[in-house]
């Protein structure tokens, strides 16, 4: 089992409960990115 795989197993159900699915809250799948993504993330952010 991965970490992936228990967070929504086991973490994800929890917040829901809890009433974090409700916004301001979002609840979502940690994403990988590209170094140039977040290159462009910092300079979007420095502007």
């Amino acid at each position: 089992m991965t970490e992936a795989d228990t967070c929504r197993e086991f973490v994800t159900p929890r917040l829901v409960e809890a009433g974090w699915s409700v916004a301001p809250h979002v609840i979502g799948e940690q994403r990988m990115r590209l170094l140039a993504e977040i290159e462009d993330l910092v300079s979007q952010v420095e502007r």
